[in-house]
């Protein structure tokens, strides 16, 4: 994400510099298109990033209010149901309720909503039994309310993180067509220009080869020490090519 983020802020830093020179491309349609083409491709990275700083965790969040509330409904439910069983000596219903007791506590959301719907079954299959002990038609509708609505949850949150995915995709593509447009036509657009705009040149390059200034640095000493000890006729000036190599870390 820091990657993406740094990415597009030194598109935007680009784009400020190129509209501080708008004589560079006003009456020339194509360099106006070039300029157009990368300024919306950097915005919709923008759009990307505003969807993608959203942390996981908020997408769970009403996963996990859902299946809490659920949790707790169906251990009401469970243990209606095994005064049921056990007002007609249903042992089979008795055992499979006193399993699913044990099982909610660490179950998967998508197996306690099964369960649930089991439940919803059985108990409405008694309704005498159920009206007589006090759960009326509403409790159980009220339930699997319950039930539908952290079915929704679970779906929201896989549809969300399958947009994230889609999103991190996206910005992906984006930022190569950037790059593209950047080394194919920009960068060459500004360098033809230099002489005429030369503070464009400059501020524009300084963006684009921030992250080469060690390597040029590099580069620029050792030019400098093979410059001495070319320019030097006898072996003292070459060694001392080789200390300021030495001095400046680069042999």
């Amino acid at each position: 994400m820091k990657r993406i983020i740094n990415k597009s802020q030194q598109f935007c830093t680009i784009i400020r510099v190129l509209n501080n020179y708008p004589e560079v491309f006003d009456n020339k349609k194509e360099a106006l298109e070039v300029r157009k083409s990368f300024v919306e491709k950097s915005d919709a990275i923008s759009l990307c990033i505003s969807r993608l700083v959203i942390p996981y965790t908020t997408l769970y969040q009403n996963r996990k209010t859902e299946r809490s509330k659920l949790k707790a409904d169906l251990r009401k439910m469970l243990d209606m149901g095994i005064v049921i069983a056990h007002r007609e000596q249903n042992v089979q219903m008795m055992e499979t309720l006193k399993e699913f007791i044990k099982r909610i506590r660490t179950t998967s959301s998508s197996m306690m909503i099964e369960i649930a719907r089991w439940v919803i079954a059985t108990l409405r299959d008694k309704q005498t039994m159920c009206n007589a002990l006090g759960l009326s038609v509403e409790d159980i509708t009220a339930f699997e309310m319950t039930v539908n609505a952290l079915e929704q949850a679970k779906n929201d949150t896989f549809n969300s993180l399958d947009e994230r995915r889609n999103t991190n995709q996206q910005v992906g593509n984006l930022i190569k067509e950037c790059n593209a447009i950047l080394a194919l036509e920009l960068d060459r657009l500004i360098r033809y220009n230099a002489n005429t705009h030369p503070e464009l040149y400059y501020n524009y390059m300084h963006i684009r080869r921030v992250k080469h200034h060690k390597a040029a640095r590099g580069a620029a000493i050792n030019s400098i020490a093979l410059g001495m000890a070319s320019k030097a006729s006898g072996s003292l000036s070459i060694r001392k090519a080789g200390t300021f190599l030495l001095e400046k870390g680069v042999a």
